[in-house]
């Protein structure tokens, strides 16, 4: 009899160490519930690290972080296909904005028509919408947090706050301000209510509207029109609310990790670039100020691993207004007024949780670790 089940991680190599980073704390929770788990980088030699697992028969699942995993091959043939024709339970666990996948691996789009016959094939999502949204068939896996050892020394900023987040990558190939990006789409797609793209909505919410696709997300699957306009209308509003928040704390006393802000603020009085940080340290950064400034993905129904962080680490959150937000104490979401937005960031400055230790997690956090994730996705598929 089986005593055990070997799960393959698929992940990739990301500038900061975010799949990586995503790749060990779920291993390490596959593994506090009985699995053993291996993690394979797809952009590392395959042959060697397939020959530490064993034969491919010798793997009971697989398990993709993010899309780029779809891509690998054996032989002529899609791993992940290969491994469903055996009879493995296969997973595509989906991280970034669904959209995004689909317009930048077209492996996407194939996993999902395959999923549709082929009963081992099964997705994954972060923020749940996006299953309902696109009638795709899958479990909830919400995000965990990335903890780190408590300091052993006093906190060093407890006057300052940390921004972790750019308006670099994709954010920075994007038209300058919304309006711009507004008129390039109105070229190809007729736009309805597009003021709302201004509010603080989900891109649920508001791509929906905007676009007139409520209920008709499958069209995304096909139109490839849609699916561009969609991708550059939701990173414009990521790219709009990020620079409308960061000009709101202007003056106040801020350190920022991440790419872009110097290329379009240049210096401002009491801020201070430290640059791009592995995605691993924040858990440890967090811990020296008195709170965390996080940008989301526009998602409504999970919140981003940062905040997460920031929040097992025991430090107040101001971030992107999302549904389970009030699940975590000390996290308040952006305003839509930019003195509102300062104001939270100087009631942080001074929020008293500054002071509370940092162990151990209260009940309520610990639903937040990737090992209860992991557990509520097993016994729920």
């Amino acid at each position: 009899m089986k005593t055990h089940r070997r799960i393959c991680i698929l992940t990739n190599t990301h500038p900061y160490g975010v799949t990586e980073n995503f790749a060990r704390h779920i291993a390490i929770g596959f593994a506090a519930h009985g699995f053993e788990p291996h993690i394979v980088n797809i952009m590392a030699p395959l042959e060697q690290q397939f020959q530490a697992i064993g034969a491919l028969s010798a793997i009971d699942e697989l398990f993709m972080i993010g899309a780029l995993p779809l891509k690998v091959k054996v032989g002529d043939e899609y791993l992940w296909r290969e491994m469903s024709k055996r009879g493995k339970h296969v997973t595509y666990y989906v991280i970034d904005s669904y959209h995004n996948d689909l317009r930048r691996v077209p492996e996407v789009l194939e996993y999902l028509k395959a999923s549709s016959s082929e009963d081992n094939l099964y997705h994954a999502f972060a923020d749940y919408e996006t299953a309902d949204a696109h009638f795709l068939c899958g479990n909830e896996l919400r995000f965990g947090g990335f903890p780190a050892a408590p300091i052993d020394q006093e906190a060093m900023y407890r006057d300052r706050l940390l921004v972790f987040g750019g308006i670099g990558n994709e954010l920075a190939q994007i038209k300058d301000t919304l309006d711009e990006t507004v008129s390039e789409v109105r070229r190809t797609i007729d736009l309805k209510d597009d003021y709302l793209l201004l509010g603080d909505g989900s891109h649920w919410d508001v791509l929906s509207k905007v676009l007139d696709i409520r209920g008709q997300y499958d069209r995304l699957h096909e139109e490839t029109l849609l699916l561009d306009a969609y991708c550059a209308l939701d990173a414009a509003m990521k790219r709009h609310r990020r620079l409308h928040v960061m000009s709101a704390l202007k003056g106040l006393p801020i350190d920022i990790a991440g790419p872009g802000w110097m290329e379009h603020f240049g210096e401002v009085d009491n801020w201070r670039y430290v640059g791009s940080q592995p995605h691993a340290a924040l858990g440890t950064m967090v811990q020296h100020y008195a709170g965390l400034i996080n940008f989301d993905a526009n998602w409504d129904w999970c919140p981003h691993d940062r905040a997460l962080t920031a929040a097992l680490m025991n430090r107040p959150v101001l971030t992107n207004k999302n549904a389970l937000n009030g699940e975590l104490t000390h996290t308040y979401a952006f305003g839509d007024s930019q003195a509102s937005i300062a104001e939270k960031c100087e009631a942080m400055l001074y929020d008293s949780q500054a002071d509370t230790p940092m162990y151990p997690f209260s009940e309520e956090h610990f639903k937040w670790t990737w090992h209860v994730s992991i557990r509520d996705y097993l016994n729920e598929r």
